[in-house]
């Protein structure tokens, strides 16, 4: 299973479009999830990277995606889905939550995606995360140590590709997402409701430290 995280004013159908991840999909039968941030979280529908209740386990954003997966996995009358080959992938704001689900859920995605992302907590505050998109974040080795600490009794080096250029290149993304074929295995979760956030967060267990 490959979780997609799309990048700000995007929304899952502009991402599934854009890298075309539905047709590989059906063609290597995995399964691909785009959960959706919403303008009722971030005016931009951003994921909140930056801000400190969306950066640890247990808590905010990387624990309702880590519950999505979770219940997904549960979901075994549909499919079945190998616990040891749960990826997660983004672009740009969803780069840099790919890179904090790393970092939080080492033992539920085996290795992470990055595209025009930023490191672990390359900003805790928005005004930081201006600072770090227009200059970079932290020393990446510093921070690199952070992640490490902060995945308390899982640490483990977590595989990683980045894809990241030397300038910005707008990309063009269609808001239509193609149709898929009739084996199309993809889950695209329009809302998160405040309801089903508080409950996906209750599901997701801690890590002893």
């Amino acid at each position: 299973m490959i979780v997609m995280l799309h990048g700000c004013t995007q929304t899952p159908a502009d991402f599934a479009a854009g890298t075309q991840m539905d047709q590989l999909a059906d063609q290597k039968q995995f399964i691909v999830v785009y959960p959706q941030q919403t303008s009722t979280y971030n005016q931009e529908d951003c994921w909140n990277w930056f801000d400190p209740a969306d950066q640890s386990r247990g808590s905010g954003e990387p624990a309702i995606i880590a519950g999505i997966v979770q219940t997904v996995e549960h979901s075994t009358a549909q499919w079945t889905i190998d616990s040891h080959r749960v990826y997660v992938a983004g672009l740009s704001a969803g780069a840099a939550m790919a890179v904090l689900l790393g970092a939080t859920y080492p033992d539920i995605f085996a290795a992470i995606g990055v595209q025009s992302g930023l490191e672990y907590k390359a900003a805790t505050t928005s005004n930081n995360a201006f600072t770090a998109l227009r200059q970079g974040g932290p020393d990446p080795m510093q921070q690199g140590q952070v992640a490490y600490t902060a995945m308390g009794s899982a640490a483990r080096v977590v595989p990683t590709i980045v894809f990241h250029g030397q300038a910005t290149i707008p990309s063009i993304l269609s808001t239509e997402s193609r149709s898929c074929a009739s084996g199309c295995r993809r889950i695209i979760l329009l809302r998160i409701t405040p309801t089903m956030r508080a409950l996906l967060v209750q599901r997701v267990p801690q890590m002893d430290r």
